[in-house]
């Protein structure tokens, strides 16, 4: 795995000085990005030289059935590393989109690909080496939640992993479940789904300020009112958090696609203010709620 270092992550001059154009590759991929996955996925991939042919095969069998769809009467095996050779060949095929659905499938399964050689690897280590990879080439993915989404900046995955363990911690399942569906949704590839990845970020609102309700009924308002009755909260941000969340729930404004209106689309930058600002949402009600007595951490 790579490291993480000062001298790793720093761009090249070329790129300080504007000598070369860096962009966010979002729908496609240039040699210095697909040629970093591979470099990972080799990385992962067992080595025949210090575990025999067989850990490698097997691993290279599965990426065959399970992401490739291949038969495995093609991979080769008339020497140590031919499969992984094989694989290499393949992986050269593939479009950008594919070449991410193999990246997600190594990193969720990377334990069992590497035939045990990971086991005491944490999984946020593999994590952090792969967004290490993804941001130093620009790509417009991340690992979130441990799924691959297209979110670029480090506060925007911040706020949305926080939401996922705070719900998580809480036991507000319901809340996590709508913010990975969101983020499947949005990272969809080659068609994210926006309209629906808006739709479930306010699904997990809702759903946690039915929770601080304790009903099936009531707004914001009432959960913010449920908090205030317990711990001093300002007025003026009572008022403001009421407001942008009426925004972000009116049917007629943000979210008049979901509702059948296919005439004004939502996009990328809707769906990544939504995710963004309800997983905020999330983790200020659960904060407070907690602060308040009204929420207990499993």
């Amino acid at each position: 795995m790579e490291q993480k270092g000062a001298r790793l992550t720093r761009p090249r001059f070329s790129e300080r000085f504007g000598a070369v154009k860096v962009d966010i590759q979002v729908t496609s991929m240039n040699d210095a990005l697909k040629n970093s996955i591979w470099n990972f996925i080799r990385a992962v991939l067992p080595d025949p030289e210090h575990l025999g042919p067989g850990p490698l095969s097997k691993s290279v069998e599965a990426i065959a059935i399970r992401v490739l769809r291949r038969p495995i009467d093609e991979i080769r095996r008339d020497y140590p590393s031919a499969p992984r050779n094989w694989l290499f060949e393949r992986y050269n095929e593939l479009g950008w989109a594919e070449v991410y659905d193999l990246l997600e499938f190594i990193l969720q399964n990377a334990k069992d690909i590497s035939g045990g050689t990971l086991a005491k690897i944490d999984d946020g280590t593999l994590v952090n080496a792969a967004n290490h990879f993804l941001a130093r080439e620009h790509s417009g993915y991340r690992f979130v939640a441990g799924e691959l989404t297209q979110l670029t900046t480090a506060t925007e995955i911040a706020e949305i992993e926080r939401a996922v363990d705070s719900a998580a911690a809480v036991g507000l399942d319901g809340v996590r479940k709508h913010i990975t569906h969101a983020l499947n949704l949005f990272g969809k590839r080659p068609d994210p789904d926006f309209r629906n990845a808006v739709k479930e970020a306010i699904s997990a609102v809702e759903s946690i300020v039915r929770v601080i309700n304790g009903k099936r009924g009531g707004d914001l308002r009432d959960a913010l009112e449920a908090v205030s009755t317990r711990i001093e909260l300002h007025p003026a941000l009572e008022a403001g958090l009421a407001k942008l969340y009426a925004y972000t729930s009116d049917k007629d404004v943000v979210r008049h696609s979901i509702y059948g209106d296919d005439s004004v689309p939502v996009d990328d930058a809707d769906a990544r203010f939504m995710m963004v600002t309800c997983s905020a949402f999330v983790n200020f009600l659960i904060s407070k709620a907690e602060a308040a007595g009204l929420l207990k951490t499993t």
